[in-house]
């Protein structure tokens, strides 16, 4: 069971710092343009996060989550 949590809380630490890598893509290498299409983004970014945090504190699954950050990912590489 020991290790059940720990691989949980390492996925859950792996997602929030994929997150938190999303969120300063727009600032570099150069900075974007602070439009409405950014702010849309950002706040979108922040949402995730806060998803991921509660459904780490539910201990519920991160999957949907997952997907979603993976998408954003191959947008931005």
């Amino acid at each position: 069971m020991m290790t059940i949590t720990k691989e949980y809380g390492k996925e859950y630490v792996n997602l929030k710092h994929r997150i938190n890598l999303l969120r300063i893509k727009p600032l570099y290498p150069r900075p974007l343009k602070m439009n409405e299409t950014t702010v849309k983004y950002i706040e979108y970014v922040n949402l995730l996060a806060k998803e991921l945090d509660i459904l780490y504190s539910d201990e519920r699954y991160f999957d949907e989550i997952e997907d979603k950050v993976r998408k954003l990912e191959e947008i931005f590489n």
